[in-house]
């Protein structure tokens, strides 16, 4: 699956996530929810970048205690009890 941006063709799997995890940046995330009906806030994009960069890490996604953990250890503790 694929879908263009500024001029570009991005390859997604069946989910639609991104194949190339580098070609992923902040307008380009806005522009994926925005096609899905979803307005992103601040606190969309603080769990985002925290799920990005455990991935980083671990090259896997964290699990929801393990996300809730980092994101109260962060100072995130209102947005850790939302989650």
């Amino acid at each position: 699956m694929s879908f263009s941006y500024n001029g570009r063709v991005f390859l997604t799997d069946n989910e639609g996530f991104l194949l190339n995890k580098d070609e992923w940046t902040e307008d380009l995330m806005f522009f994926m929810a925005k096609n899905l009906g979803l307005a992103l806030t601040e606190q969309h994009k603080t769990v985002i970048n925290e799920v990005r960069e455990y991935y980083k890490e671990y090259a896997t996604t964290p699990a929801m205690r393990v996300l809730i953990t980092t994101l109260k250890k962060k100072g995130y503790s209102d947005l850790a009890s939302s989650v």
